[in-house]
């Protein structure tokens, strides 16, 4: 634990450390310092950036839906994660051999990655590239000519229904 986290720490009793592995989400959903804070029977904010690429497909798969599974209502998901889409293929490869031994790196399809927000409710501009997510605001719509890689970024709200609407 860092000398900053130590520091919050002991001046908010509004924050805690969850140390658990995103491979095991109903041990980490279960530690008593997040159950301390947050109530999942209220509407949450489940933030997993840039780490289900670094999962095989099925763990990533389930752990989106453990997650999505325990969020309440009126909640929101945020994910972003490395898409194969549009990504150099060689770049890939340079980076699953930086992280062989450590962990996998994937690259999902698009599709692939939309799936993790099925059965709920994705906010414009839908899932996109991080670079142009905006949330109403216009913004950049031309790709960086100089980008090898394609990270999306999706927010997503859990609507009360069991019928979501799709874009």
């Amino acid at each position: 634990m860092s000398s900053r986290t130590r520091a919050l720490l002991a001046v908010d009793d509004q924050i805690a450390v969850v140390e658990g592995d995103i491979r095991a989400p109903a041990a980490v959903l279960a530690d008593p310092a997040l159950t301390a804070l947050i109530d999942f029977r209220k509407p949450v904010c489940v933030v997993l950036a840039s780490v289900l690429h670094f999962l095989p497909a099925q763990q990533a798969e389930a752990v989106v839906a453990v997650f999505r599974e325990q969020m309440s209502a009126g909640s929101y998901l945020v994910i972003s994660a490395g898409t194969s889409t549009g990504t150099d293929p060689e770049l890939i490869r340079c980076l699953q051999a930086a992280y062989a031994g450590v962990a996998p790196v994937i690259g999902r399809t698009e599709t692939e990655i939309a799936s993790w927000f099925d059965g709920l409710l994705l906010a414009r501009p839908g899932l996109t590239d991080v670079w142009a997510w905006r949330d109403g605001h216009r913004g950049r719509t031309d790709r960086p000519s100089q980008l090898r890689a394609r990270f999306l970024a999706g927010v997503a709200r859990k609507p009360a229904s069991a019928a979501p609407w799709r874009p």
